[in-house]
């Protein structure tokens, strides 16, 4: 089964909001996918693949002036190689930089958590004993960016749909 299909199986269970260490968040396994994420992260430690601080999200904004709009970037080559058109990426990066920017400018705005599992969805040797993000890649990219060390989270366990 996709992994995109097999997340419509999932139902979040909420546990708690809280702050979270960021360097306690990984991206989420995605077997479908994982290749493309492996061959574009900034780590050969297989222990820190899926560390967000190793990311094509992170490295974008580490790079915001040079790679704005170009094909080039990580993350734009990430999505590319996730099946996105180039004008679908370009919108999505133009909002990245929005965000990013307001971020900066007017600080992070704690009413809306990001959502973190505290565990995977697909069983993996990459993130164990972390949480996974599910919902909130850009802002942790963004708040990992600016030197946070914590985010407000809204922590979940998953279960199959009944």
């Amino acid at each position: 089964m996709k992994f995109s299909n097999y997340l419509k199986t999932i139902e979040l269970v909420p546990i708690k909001i809280d702050k979270v260490e960021i360097s306690n968040i990984y991206a989420q396994y995605n077997y479908d996918r994982f290749k493309y994420w492996k061959s574009l992260v900034d780590t050969k430690d297989n222990d820190n693949i899926l560390n967000m601080k190793y990311s094509p999200h992170v490295n974008f904004l580490n790079n915001i002036d040079k790679l704005s709009k170009s094909e080039t970037s990580k993350y734009f080559v990430l999505q590319k190689l996730y099946g996105k058109n180039r004008e679908w990426i370009f919108d999505k990066i133009d909002k990245f930089i929005l965000l990013f920017d307001s971020i900066i400018y007017n600080g992070y705005d704690d009413t809306q958590p990001i959502t973190i599992l505290r565990q995977s969805i697909v069983p993996n040797n990459y993130n164990v004993g972390k949480y996974e993000i599910y919902e909130g890649h850009h802002r942790l990219a963004c708040m990992l960016t600016i030197g946070e060390s914590h985010i407000l989270s809204q922590i979940c366990d998953w279960r199959i749909q009944t």
